[in-house]
């Protein structure tokens, strides 16, 4: 999927460019009970905004099951795990 299939993920793009130049030092983000979100277009937002946060913003998705995002090695496996 693109930005252009998705007009919400466009919205996003341009109100997190502004609110970027907005936030203080650090910043934590946090979605709790992620499991619940089962919409793509939210899937693809939070891919967008793990791809886009600055190196004072941090992102921590609580969720009890795989959340379904392209992460890549940005995850912390859970207890017990390899």
């Amino acid at each position: 999927r693109t930005a252009g299939d998705n007009p919400g993920l466009c919205e996003f793009k341009k109100r997190w460019g502004t609110t970027q130049t907005e936030m203080p030092d650090e910043i934590v983000i946090v979605l709790d009970d992620f499991h619940f979100i089962r919409d793509a277009a939210c899937h693809d937002q939070v891919e967008f905004l793990v791809d886009s946060l600055p190196a004072r913003a941090h992102l921590v998705i609580i969720t009890r099951a795989d959340p379904g995002l392209r992460l890549g090695d940005t995850t912390i496996p859970p207890p017990g795990a390899g």
